[in-house]
């Protein structure tokens, strides 16, 4: 019912789908056990609450991006959440900024794009530690990442109009001009074929300098 607030991801529980995730602009988590009938809010902070990952090995497990307080996760399906990127971390400068998630299909790497460039986890997010990048991290805005299901090494991510892809776990990155002039915001590399990557994309609008 409020006009102002905006969603942004939808996640639904692959163990039981009659749960269903919601976030927002405004740092709230929704959570509906009935298949979306009904709603109540389960995580409420401060900043947008950008994207939910609901763990491939337990769905129980929820790791949650937030545009001001890094990233959240829950042991328990959305009862109680825990700061997973706080003090140990503050040699990650943007980390607080956290635009996307992403996991491989045992649910066991996980891989973030934040203010900061990337950060990988081995371990479902216990501990992180800094992606190499070919520019300084504090300049990368990546806009949008992909992980290779099958292959926690094989790692796709945009930063302006270039692509950049790893297949070692971002020790060595190769480049591509992007083959349009929209911006991309999501990515995603086919579950059976890694050679197919998907891009959704937005159109840039131009801005008139006349004063009329």
């Amino acid at each position: 019912t409020r006009d102002q607030v905006v969603i942004n991801d939808i996640e639904v529980d692959w163990f039981n789908p009659n749960n269903v995730y919601i976030t927002n602009t405004v740092g709230e988590v929704l959570k509906s056990t009935d298949a979306g009938d009904t709603w109540k809010t389960i995580y409420r902070g401060g900043g947008a609450a950008t994207d939910l990952e609901i763990n491939n090995a337990d769905s129980r497990i929820l790791m949650l991006g937030t545009a001001k307080r890094g990233i959240k996760r829950s042991i328990d399906s959305g009862e109680n959440w825990v700061d997973i990127l706080t003090d140990g971390y503050k040699k990650f400068e943007g980390i607080e900024n956290v635009k996307e998630i992403q996991q491989t299909a045992d649910g066991a790497h996980y891989w973030i794009a934040t203010d900061n460039g990337l950060a990988r986890s081995e371990d479902r997010g216990e501990t992180w530690m800094p992606v190499s990048l070919l520019t300084p991290a504090s300049s990368t805005n990546v806009v949008a990442v992909a992980v290779d299901p099958r292959n926690a090494e094989h790692i796709v991510y945009v930063a302006g109009q270039t692509i950049y892809v790893s297949v070692n776990g971002g020790s060595k990155w190769d480049t591509e001009k992007m083959p349009t002039g929209a911006w991309a915001t999501q990515l995603s590399i086919d579950p059976t074929d890694s050679s197919t990557i998907y891009m959704g994309l937005r159109a840039v609008v131009e801005q008139s300098n006349s004063l009329f």
